[in-house]
């Protein structure tokens, strides 16, 4: 799947500072909702996570942030959510973020 991710903190006018990747289509774990993103929106804290912020070795950062989105799969103990429910995603600092094609 495509996504925007980096890799150190730098400055935004930094060539290096987004990164286009091609990274493997998440597989949601037993009580996650995988989901197609439609839209988003970057704000303030983004920005600031993106800036100061240095991901794990070999591992891109994506930020947070929030998605217009609707679920892809589900996981095998997801009781409330279908594939196809819309969604919105407030996003975490400890998980992907919605800055790729699905989350």
């Amino acid at each position: 799947m495509k996504a925007v991710g980096f890799y150190s903190p730098q400055p935004i006018a930094s060539e290096s500072s987004l990164v286009d990747l091609e990274l493997p289509t998440p597989t949601p774990g037993p009580r996650d909702l995988r989901v197609r993103v439609r839209a988003i929106s970057v704000n303030p804290v983004d920005y600031k996570v993106r800036h100061r912020t240095t991901p794990p070795p070999a591992k891109p950062g994506c930020w947070a942030g929030t998605s217009r989105a609707s679920s892809d799969a589900v996981g095998a103990t997801v009781a409330l959510f279908k594939p196809g429910d819309e969604v919105f995603y407030a996003g975490v600092i400890n998980r992907p973020g919605r800055t790729a094609n699905f989350i």
